[in-house]
């Protein structure tokens, strides 16, 4: 099931670039820290893992046979959304006893963290899906001054807001899980007003870092925030870019600017 649902993903994915630039934002909180679930659940995925393919019923494969060939043809988020459907659905009925754990949006959240981290099924999907809403949020307000720059402007006082801050954190989530795709584009041409607006020291770190990925090395050029960074700065940047140390330009980087 991975390898069919993986060929459909690698074709997917060329016409993504407006989420996959939203997507960066993971990237940068990937370097922060270990592959660890966030969810809080009394479950173990490594002794429950996924099923394959040919490890479900007959009746679960031709659904999702069925599934894959209905939607493979309509837009990525919805076919994203299909057959996350009946991926979650196949793990309840082969782990009855995972309903009996915490609360229903609990284990939704964490065995999407699990899909993330195990590459199992279908995981560009998860952040597709993220990565998605926040490219919806392009028409934000250009007066708001809620904004990511690195770290928050400010706290979210509005359910609109909050969700914007959310999907940021279940971006982090997924990156810090190891989640590739999250890695493709640097957020360069996010449109003015977007409420991800990155200081210039955090845009050369991702650019850095974004230029140590194969076939990615375009967006190692920097240059044009060389004028916004003193040499001391690009220094200790470049440093933090051989060591993988995005904590410590997040804890230097300063307050987001309007």
């Amino acid at each position: 099931m991975e390898n069919v649902q993986e060929q459909r993903v690698q074709v997917a994915i060329v016409p993504l670039a407006n989420w996959l630039q939203i997507a960066v934002v993971a990237l940068a909180i990937a370097l922060l820290g270990s592959k660890t679930l966030a969810a809080d659940i009394d479950w173990s995925f490594a002794d429950n893992p996924h099923p394959e393919f040919l490890e479900l019923r007959e009746s679960q494969q031709s659904t999702f046979l069925d599934t894959f060939g209905k939607y493979r043809e309509f837009s990525f988020s919805r076919y994203c959304r299909e057959i996350l459907r009946v991926q979650y659905k196949f793990y309840n009925e082969h782990y009855p006893a995972f309903s009996q754990v915490g609360d229903a949006q609990t284990r939704h959240k964490a065995w999407k963290e699990y899909v993330v981290e195990s590459r199992k099924t279908s995981p560009g999907c998860v952040v597709t899906l993220t990565s998605n809403e926040l490219e919806n949020m392009r028409n934000w307000p250009t007066e708001a001054d809620l904004f990511y720059c690195g770290r928050f402007s400010r706290l979210a006082r509005t359910e609109h807001e909050a969700h914007f801050v959310r999907l940021v954190q279940e971006m982090k989530t997924y990156a810090k899980l190891g989640d590739t795709s999250a890695y493709q584009k640097l957020a360069a041409s996010v449109p003015a007003g977007h409420p991800i607006r990155l200081n210039p020291d955090v845009s050369y770190f991702l650019g850095k870092s974004l230029g140590k990925i194969r076939y990615l090395e375009p967006y190692a050029d920097t240059s044009h925030l060389d004028p916004k960074l003193s040499d001391e700065k690009r220094q200790f940047l470049d440093e933090a870019v051989e060591r993988d140390d995005f904590a410590s330009v997040l804890e230097s980087t300063p307050p987001c600017q309007n």
